[in-house]
Protein backbone atom coordinates (compact mmCIF):
# COMPACT_ATOMS: atom_id res chain seq x y z
CA UNK A 1 0.00 0.00 0.00
CA UNK A 2 1.22 3.33 -0.91
CA UNK A 3 0.15 6.06 1.59
CA UNK A 4 0.21 9.91 1.07
CA UNK A 5 2.63 12.07 3.14
CA UNK A 6 2.91 14.95 4.49
CA UNK A 7 6.49 16.19 4.81
CA UNK A 8 7.25 19.41 7.74
CA UNK A 9 11.12 19.84 8.32
CA UNK A 10 12.07 21.94 11.20
CA UNK A 11 15.54 23.50 11.38
CA UNK A 12 16.82 24.48 14.78
CA UNK A 13 14.42 27.17 16.35
CA UNK A 14 14.91 29.77 14.21
CA UNK A 15 12.74 31.80 12.67
CA UNK A 16 12.04 29.97 9.33
CA UNK A 17 11.59 33.70 7.16
CA UNK A 18 15.27 33.49 6.39
CA UNK A 19 14.86 29.42 4.44
CA UNK A 20 11.40 30.56 2.55
CA UNK A 21 13.61 30.71 -0.32
CA UNK A 22 15.42 27.29 0.16
CA UNK A 23 14.66 23.56 -1.87
CA UNK A 24 14.43 21.20 0.35
CA UNK A 25 15.64 17.21 0.16
CA UNK A 26 16.37 14.01 2.21
CA UNK A 27 17.10 11.00 2.87
CA UNK A 28 16.51 8.91 5.71
CA UNK A 29 18.58 6.07 6.42
CA UNK A 30 18.47 2.83 8.84
CA UNK A 31 20.35 -0.30 9.03
CA UNK A 32 19.97 -3.92 11.14
CA UNK A 33 23.88 -3.18 10.94
CA UNK A 34 23.93 0.57 12.89
CA UNK A 35 22.70 1.53 15.82
CA UNK A 36 21.95 5.47 14.90
CA UNK A 37 19.80 6.38 11.85
CA UNK A 38 21.41 8.96 9.69
CA UNK A 39 19.17 11.64 7.64
CA UNK A 40 21.05 13.49 4.78
CA UNK A 41 19.66 17.06 3.71
CA UNK A 42 20.30 18.98 0.82
CA UNK A 43 19.35 22.31 0.16
CA UNK A 44 19.79 24.99 -2.31
CA UNK A 45 20.38 28.09 0.18
CA UNK A 46 19.72 30.74 -2.31
CA UNK A 47 20.34 33.33 -0.03
CA UNK A 48 23.15 32.33 1.70
CA UNK A 49 21.22 33.72 5.06
CA UNK A 50 21.07 29.76 6.51
CA UNK A 51 24.45 29.47 6.50
CA UNK A 52 25.05 33.00 7.66
CA UNK A 53 22.77 32.19 10.90
CA UNK A 54 25.04 28.94 11.58
CA UNK A 55 22.13 26.73 11.16
CA UNK A 56 24.36 24.05 10.43
CA UNK A 57 26.42 23.89 13.52
CA UNK A 58 27.41 20.39 15.23
CA UNK A 59 24.17 19.47 17.82
CA UNK A 60 22.14 21.82 16.29
CA UNK A 61 18.62 20.20 16.10
CA UNK A 62 16.42 18.92 13.23
CA UNK A 63 13.00 17.79 12.77
CA UNK A 64 11.26 15.91 10.29
CA UNK A 65 7.60 15.63 10.74
CA UNK A 66 6.10 13.37 8.26
CA UNK A 67 2.17 13.24 8.52
CA UNK A 68 1.17 9.87 7.00
CA UNK A 69 -3.05 9.17 6.78
CA UNK A 70 -3.89 10.41 10.20
CA UNK A 71 -0.79 9.60 11.86
CA UNK A 72 2.04 12.04 12.76
CA UNK A 73 5.68 11.21 13.13
CA UNK A 74 8.56 12.72 14.67
CA UNK A 75 12.39 12.00 14.05
CA UNK A 76 14.76 14.06 16.19
CA UNK A 77 18.36 14.53 15.09
CA UNK A 78 21.11 16.79 15.79
CA UNK A 79 23.65 17.92 13.21
CA UNK A 80 26.99 16.36 12.52
CA UNK A 81 28.45 18.00 9.90
CA UNK A 82 28.00 19.76 6.39
CA UNK A 83 29.55 20.58 2.95
CA UNK A 84 29.13 23.13 0.74
CA UNK A 85 29.55 22.95 -3.43
CA UNK A 86 30.29 26.75 -2.88
CA UNK A 87 28.86 29.80 -3.99
CA UNK A 88 26.67 30.19 -7.36
CA UNK A 89 26.80 34.08 -7.35
CA UNK A 90 29.91 36.75 -7.21
CA UNK A 91 29.81 38.67 -3.48
CA UNK A 92 27.39 35.82 -1.83
CA UNK A 93 27.53 33.16 0.30
CA UNK A 94 24.55 31.44 -1.50
CA UNK A 95 24.81 27.78 -3.45
CA UNK A 96 23.82 23.95 -2.47
CA UNK A 97 24.18 22.79 0.99
CA UNK A 98 24.44 18.76 2.00
CA UNK A 99 24.00 18.06 5.82
CA UNK A 100 24.33 14.84 7.61
CA UNK A 101 22.85 14.41 10.55
CA UNK A 102 22.39 11.50 13.50
CA UNK A 103 19.56 10.41 15.83
CA UNK A 104 19.20 12.76 18.82
CA UNK A 105 19.94 10.01 21.00
CA UNK A 106 23.52 10.24 20.09
CA UNK A 107 23.80 13.36 22.10
CA UNK A 108 21.42 12.43 25.31
CA UNK A 109 23.72 9.85 26.25
CA UNK A 110 26.25 9.44 29.15
CA UNK A 111 29.52 7.80 29.90
CA UNK A 112 29.53 6.32 33.08
CA UNK A 113 30.85 3.24 35.00
CA UNK A 114 28.57 0.92 36.14
CA UNK A 115 27.65 -2.83 36.74
CA UNK A 116 24.40 -4.60 35.95
CA UNK A 117 23.33 -7.68 37.62
CA UNK A 118 20.14 -8.91 35.41
CA UNK A 119 19.43 -10.38 31.93
CA UNK A 120 21.17 -8.38 28.81
CA UNK A 121 17.61 -7.87 27.89
CA UNK A 122 16.52 -6.17 31.00
CA UNK A 123 19.78 -3.97 30.90
CA UNK A 124 19.11 -2.78 27.88
CA UNK A 125 15.68 -1.64 28.29
CA UNK A 126 16.78 -0.06 31.17
CA UNK A 127 19.98 1.89 29.40
CA UNK A 128 17.03 3.57 26.98
CA UNK A 129 14.69 4.43 29.47
CA UNK A 130 15.57 7.55 30.32
CA UNK A 131 14.88 8.91 26.26
CA UNK A 132 11.43 9.29 24.90
CA UNK A 133 11.71 6.92 21.58
CA UNK A 134 8.92 6.56 19.53
CA UNK A 135 8.60 2.82 20.44
CA UNK A 136 10.90 0.25 21.90
CA UNK A 137 11.11 -3.43 20.53
CA UNK A 138 13.64 -5.75 22.60
CA UNK A 139 13.38 -9.50 22.28
CA UNK A 140 14.10 -11.00 25.46
CA UNK A 141 17.22 -12.61 26.52
CA UNK A 142 18.58 -15.30 28.69
CA UNK A 143 21.76 -15.19 30.36
CA UNK A 144 22.07 -13.47 33.31
CA UNK A 145 25.12 -11.97 35.01
CA UNK A 146 27.45 -9.22 36.39
CA UNK A 147 27.89 -6.79 33.22
CA UNK A 148 30.54 -4.11 33.96
CA UNK A 149 30.34 -0.64 32.37
CA UNK A 150 34.10 0.68 32.29
CA UNK A 151 33.09 4.78 31.61
CA UNK A 152 31.02 4.37 28.03
CA UNK A 153 28.07 5.33 26.63
CA UNK A 154 24.88 3.45 26.48
CA UNK A 155 25.02 2.55 23.13
CA UNK A 156 28.74 1.78 22.90
CA UNK A 157 28.14 -0.93 26.24
CA UNK A 158 25.42 -1.93 24.03
CA UNK A 159 27.09 -3.02 20.65
CA UNK A 160 30.92 -3.84 22.15
CA UNK A 161 29.63 -5.33 25.63
CA UNK A 162 25.99 -6.59 25.39
CA UNK A 163 25.46 -7.87 21.48
CA UNK A 164 27.96 -9.78 21.56
CA UNK A 165 27.02 -11.85 23.91
CA UNK A 166 23.06 -12.18 23.58
CA UNK A 167 21.74 -15.21 23.66
CA UNK A 168 18.06 -17.29 23.94
CA UNK A 169 16.55 -20.45 23.25
CA UNK A 170 14.10 -18.63 21.21
CA UNK A 171 16.77 -17.23 18.63
CA UNK A 172 16.76 -20.71 17.16
CA UNK A 173 20.73 -19.75 16.92
CA UNK A 174 21.30 -16.80 15.40
CA UNK A 175 22.55 -13.22 16.55
CA UNK A 176 21.32 -10.12 17.53
CA UNK A 177 21.44 -6.75 16.19
CA UNK A 178 20.53 -3.48 17.44
CA UNK A 179 19.41 -0.29 15.34
CA UNK A 180 17.19 2.25 15.56
CA UNK A 181 15.03 2.33 12.79
CA UNK A 182 13.34 5.33 10.51
CA UNK A 183 9.96 5.73 12.67
CA UNK A 184 12.05 6.41 15.30
CA UNK A 185 11.56 2.80 17.24
CA UNK A 186 14.04 1.40 19.24
CA UNK A 187 14.95 -2.39 18.37
CA UNK A 188 17.25 -5.04 19.92
CA UNK A 189 16.45 -8.31 18.00
CA UNK A 190 17.52 -11.60 17.00
CA UNK A 191 17.60 -12.34 13.48
CA UNK A 192 15.25 -15.48 13.58
CA UNK A 193 12.63 -13.80 15.61
CA UNK A 194 12.84 -10.63 13.13
CA UNK A 195 12.86 -12.87 10.03
CA UNK A 196 9.31 -14.96 11.71
CA UNK A 197 7.35 -11.95 12.07
CA UNK A 198 4.43 -11.66 9.20
CA UNK A 199 5.58 -9.00 6.00
CA UNK A 200 4.42 -5.73 6.28
CA UNK A 201 3.99 -5.27 2.62
CA UNK A 202 3.92 -7.06 -0.63
CA UNK A 203 6.01 -5.53 -3.60
CA UNK A 204 5.52 -7.14 -7.10
CA UNK A 205 7.78 -7.18 -10.53
CA UNK A 206 4.87 -7.63 -12.91
CA UNK A 207 6.74 -7.00 -15.95
CA UNK A 208 6.61 -4.34 -18.55
CA UNK A 209 2.82 -4.07 -18.92
CA UNK A 210 2.12 -4.30 -15.75
CA UNK A 211 2.26 -1.36 -12.97
CA UNK A 212 0.32 -1.63 -9.93
CA UNK A 213 0.41 -0.10 -6.55
CA UNK A 214 3.76 -1.56 -4.61
CA UNK A 215 4.96 -1.90 -8.22
CA UNK A 216 8.85 -2.32 -7.63
CA UNK A 217 10.35 0.74 -10.38
CA UNK A 218 14.45 -0.61 -10.06
CA UNK A 219 15.34 -3.96 -8.74
CA UNK A 220 19.12 -4.99 -8.62
CA UNK A 221 20.29 -8.80 -7.14
CA UNK A 222 23.46 -9.30 -6.18
CA UNK A 223 25.31 -11.88 -3.99
CA UNK A 224 27.84 -10.64 -1.47
CA UNK A 225 31.35 -11.46 -1.93
CA UNK A 226 32.36 -15.14 -0.46
CA UNK A 227 35.69 -13.45 1.15
CA UNK A 228 33.21 -11.98 3.82
CA UNK A 229 32.19 -15.35 4.78
CA UNK A 230 33.73 -18.23 3.47
CA UNK A 231 35.69 -18.96 6.46
CA UNK A 232 32.50 -19.39 8.22
CA UNK A 233 31.67 -22.31 5.86
CA UNK A 234 33.70 -25.30 8.06
CA UNK A 235 34.53 -24.20 11.31
CA UNK A 236 36.60 -25.71 14.79
CA UNK A 237 35.74 -24.63 17.90
CA UNK A 238 37.75 -24.96 21.10
CA UNK A 239 36.90 -24.74 24.51
CA UNK A 240 39.15 -26.22 27.73
CA UNK A 241 37.81 -28.66 29.89
CA UNK A 242 37.58 -27.21 33.06
CA UNK A 243 38.02 -30.57 35.09
CA UNK A 244 40.62 -32.17 33.04
CA UNK A 245 41.81 -29.31 31.31
CA UNK A 246 41.93 -31.47 28.05
CA UNK A 247 40.96 -29.43 24.94
CA UNK A 248 37.56 -30.02 23.22
CA UNK A 249 37.10 -29.26 19.97
CA UNK A 250 33.51 -28.81 17.99
CA UNK A 251 32.78 -28.16 14.39
CA UNK A 252 30.11 -26.03 12.41
CA UNK A 253 29.43 -24.41 9.55
CA UNK A 254 26.88 -22.09 8.42
CA UNK A 255 24.00 -24.35 7.90
CA UNK A 256 23.98 -24.69 11.58
CA UNK A 257 22.85 -20.99 11.60
CA UNK A 258 20.59 -20.60 12.64
CA UNK A 259 19.19 -24.05 13.14
CA UNK A 260 18.13 -25.87 9.57
CA UNK A 261 14.07 -25.00 9.03
CA UNK A 262 12.38 -27.53 6.89
CA UNK A 263 12.04 -26.64 3.17
CA UNK A 264 15.01 -23.99 3.07
CA UNK A 265 18.34 -24.33 1.29
CA UNK A 266 21.44 -22.22 1.36
CA UNK A 267 22.50 -20.25 -1.23
CA UNK A 268 25.66 -21.53 -1.65
CA UNK A 269 27.24 -24.91 -2.72
CA UNK A 270 27.78 -27.28 0.01
CA UNK A 271 31.58 -29.06 -0.03
CA UNK A 272 31.40 -32.05 2.76
CA UNK A 273 35.08 -32.50 1.94
CA UNK A 274 35.76 -28.86 2.84
CA UNK A 275 39.02 -28.38 4.96
CA UNK A 276 38.51 -26.15 8.14
CA UNK A 277 38.56 -22.46 7.20
CA UNK A 278 38.90 -20.77 10.26
CA UNK A 279 38.79 -21.35 14.21
CA UNK A 280 37.23 -20.34 17.14
CA UNK A 281 38.53 -19.89 20.83
CA UNK A 282 36.07 -19.71 23.77
CA UNK A 283 38.27 -20.37 26.80
CA UNK A 284 37.20 -22.06 29.34
CA UNK A 285 34.07 -24.62 28.86
CA UNK A 286 31.28 -23.47 31.64
CA UNK A 287 29.11 -25.60 33.06
CA UNK A 288 27.21 -22.78 34.96
CA UNK A 289 24.39 -22.23 32.73
CA UNK A 290 24.27 -18.61 32.79
CA UNK A 291 27.77 -18.62 31.63
CA UNK A 292 27.63 -21.28 28.97
CA UNK A 293 24.34 -19.54 27.35
CA UNK A 294 26.74 -16.35 27.71
CA UNK A 295 29.71 -18.59 25.44
CA UNK A 296 26.63 -19.53 22.82
CA UNK A 297 25.74 -15.71 22.73
CA UNK A 298 29.48 -14.93 21.39
CA UNK A 299 29.34 -18.45 18.75
CA UNK A 300 26.12 -17.34 17.17
CA UNK A 301 27.15 -13.91 17.09
CA UNK A 302 30.01 -14.54 15.46
CA UNK A 303 28.76 -15.87 12.35
CA UNK A 304 26.87 -12.68 11.40
CA UNK A 305 28.82 -11.87 8.54
CA UNK A 306 27.52 -14.95 7.17
CA UNK A 307 23.85 -14.53 7.39
CA UNK A 308 23.20 -12.57 4.43
CA UNK A 309 24.61 -14.11 0.94
CA UNK A 310 21.70 -12.81 -1.54
CA UNK A 311 20.33 -9.31 -1.32
CA UNK A 312 17.83 -7.89 -3.92
CA UNK A 313 18.41 -3.54 -3.73
CA UNK A 314 14.49 -2.25 -4.91
CA UNK A 315 13.26 0.71 -5.44
CA UNK A 316 9.02 1.29 -5.09
CA UNK A 317 7.00 4.27 -4.44
CA UNK A 318 7.65 5.83 -0.94
CA UNK A 319 6.39 3.65 1.84
CA UNK A 320 7.51 3.97 6.01
CA UNK A 321 6.46 0.69 6.22
CA UNK A 322 9.62 -0.58 4.10
CA UNK A 323 12.16 -0.03 7.28
CA UNK A 324 15.27 -2.48 8.09
CA UNK A 325 14.30 -5.28 10.54
CA UNK A 326 11.13 -5.79 8.80
CA UNK A 327 10.56 -8.45 6.63
CA UNK A 328 8.65 -7.79 2.65
CA UNK A 329 7.44 -10.50 0.59
CA UNK A 330 8.34 -10.08 -3.28
CA UNK A 331 5.84 -11.52 -6.28
CA UNK A 332 8.45 -10.96 -9.12
CA UNK A 333 6.71 -12.68 -12.63
CA UNK A 334 9.56 -15.05 -14.27
CA UNK A 335 11.29 -13.34 -17.28
CA UNK A 336 10.56 -16.36 -19.49
CA UNK A 337 7.77 -14.31 -20.47
CA UNK A 338 6.13 -11.16 -19.96
CA UNK A 339 3.27 -12.73 -18.08
CA UNK A 340 2.50 -12.14 -14.86
CA UNK A 341 1.09 -15.93 -14.80
CA UNK A 342 4.79 -17.00 -14.64
CA UNK A 343 5.87 -16.36 -11.17
CA UNK A 344 9.92 -16.37 -10.79
CA UNK A 345 10.04 -18.74 -7.66
CA UNK A 346 13.49 -17.91 -6.70
CA UNK A 347 13.31 -14.34 -6.01
CA UNK A 348 9.84 -14.38 -5.05
CA UNK A 349 8.90 -14.82 -1.39
CA UNK A 350 9.71 -13.70 2.12
CA UNK A 351 12.48 -11.27 2.38
CA UNK A 352 14.33 -9.38 5.31
CA UNK A 353 15.12 -5.58 5.21
CA UNK A 354 18.77 -4.75 6.40
CA UNK A 355 18.70 -1.47 5.08
CA UNK A 356 16.06 1.29 4.05
CA UNK A 357 16.37 4.68 2.51
CA UNK A 358 13.37 7.40 2.55
CA UNK A 359 13.63 9.89 0.02
CA UNK A 360 12.17 13.13 -0.69
CA UNK A 361 13.36 14.76 -3.66
CA UNK A 362 11.60 17.91 -3.02
CA UNK A 363 8.39 16.64 -5.19
CA UNK A 364 7.27 12.88 -4.04
CA UNK A 365 9.17 10.19 -1.86
CA UNK A 366 9.91 7.27 -3.08
CA UNK A 367 11.88 4.10 -0.90
CA UNK A 368 14.75 2.36 -1.59
CA UNK A 369 15.62 -0.90 0.10
CA UNK A 370 18.32 -3.44 0.71
CA UNK A 371 16.55 -7.04 0.97
CA UNK A 372 18.73 -10.15 2.23
CA UNK A 373 18.24 -13.36 3.07
CA UNK A 374 20.79 -16.59 3.98
CA UNK A 375 18.48 -19.52 2.36
CA UNK A 376 15.51 -19.98 0.00
CA UNK A 377 12.42 -21.96 0.06
CA UNK A 378 12.48 -23.01 -3.82
CA UNK A 379 10.21 -25.64 -5.18
CA UNK A 380 11.03 -29.17 -5.33
CA UNK A 381 11.57 -29.35 -9.18
CA UNK A 382 14.18 -26.14 -9.05
CA UNK A 383 17.11 -27.17 -11.90
CA UNK A 384 19.90 -25.94 -9.33
CA UNK A 385 18.54 -27.29 -5.98
CA UNK A 386 21.01 -29.90 -6.32
CA UNK A 387 23.40 -27.55 -6.39
CA UNK A 388 22.60 -25.65 -3.55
Amino acid sequence: MNDSYLIVVKLADFDTAPFTNMNIGFVMRDSIHQIFPEVNFAYNDAGGLAKEYGVFSYGMPLEVGIVRNEEVIKNRYIVSNYTSEGNNTYGKMDGAINIHALHEWYNFQNAVSASYDNRISEIIKDLVSDYSFNAVNIDGTSNSQIWYRPFIKEAAFIKDCLLPSAFSEKSNNSPFFCWIDNLGHFNFRSFFEMFDQSPVDTLFLLGSSFMIPNSIIKIFPYTTDCKKYAYLQKRKIFYIDEDTGDLVEEEDSLKDYPKNIKGKVPLYKTNDNLNTQSILFLGEENKIKSDKENQDGIKFNSIRNGLFLERIMLTTLGNLNLRAGQTVNLEINSSKDDDAQFKNDYFSGKWLIEESKFIWDTKQAHSEIVCARQKSEVVSDYLAKKTL
